[in-house]
């Protein structure tokens, strides 16, 4: 049943009860690292395949922001004016996880980070969705470990979720096990790395990023929050 706005309703709410009403009006774009490289053409493909009892899906575009080894600030100096510049109104965000793989960053620090983008592409308006980062089982920073990582990976998730709510794409637990992970050759520092899925896993994280986003305007379960959230 559609939702009555009330006269005055800001932009940001009457995009949402667009594409709630109509998902083809929502035009999805990706942003993030080198998960997002691996993902978005996966996800591309699940738009593109019919709806079930004839409901229209989303469409895309080609913004497909995302850089291997981006942080936050970088994906924001290298992609945001091209977001601007594109028709997306639907935001698909995964970054963050190099930005936890640095010396001296915690996981509120990141989370602060997540929480300006995400202000930031609200605010054009556009509606955002944060994917949960997949588990590392390697790290690039002299002197982290990797249960130093995992530890400020799991903080930052509990807190994701309590400030994102359904906007926070949460992940299944086969996204944490390393067998799941590609064992890739880092050829600059001569080892073996775990820091990106198997390709049928990059499948599982499409079907649940495409699962997530239509249920949830389906359902209208995340409708814009009425003040941008504070950092922490």
């Amino acid at each position: 049943m559609a939702v009555s706005l009330p006269y005055g309703a800001r932009p940001i709410e009457l995009l949402y009860e667009q594409i709630a009403r109509n998902p083809e009006f929502g035009i999805v774009g990706f942003a993030g690292d080198s998960h997002v490289t691996r993902v978005a053409g996966r996800c591309i493909k699940l738009f593109e395949e019919p709806q079930s009892k004839g409901r229209k899906s989303f469409r895309y575009t080609n913004a497909i922001l995302s850089k291997g080894g981006l942080n936050c600030e970088g994906w924001f100096n290298m992609f945001y004016s091209s977001l601007l510049d594109s028709q997306t109104n639907v935001v698909i965000m995964l970054i963050g996880g190099n930005d936890l793989d640095t010396q001296g960053t915690n996981h509120v620090d990141v989370l602060n980070r997540q929480i300006k983008l995400f202000n930031q592409i609200t605010a054009i308006p556009m509606i955002v969705y944060l994917c949960e980062l997949p588990a590392r089982f390697s790290v690039r920073t002299p002197g982290l470990t990797v249960d130093q990582y995992k530890s400020e990976r799991k903080k930052l998730v509990s807190k994701q979720i309590d400030i994102f709510k359904n906007r926070l794409i949460q992940l299944p637990s086969q996204f944490f096990n390393i067998d799941n992970f590609q064992k890739q050759k880092n050829e600059r520092r001569q080892c073996d790395e775990y820091v990106h899925l198997k390709d049928d896993f990059y499948d599982y994280l499409a079907t649940a990023i495409v699962q997530h986003i239509t249920v949830d305007f389906t359902n209208r379960k995340s409708p814009p929050l009425q003040e941008k959230i504070s950092i922490v």
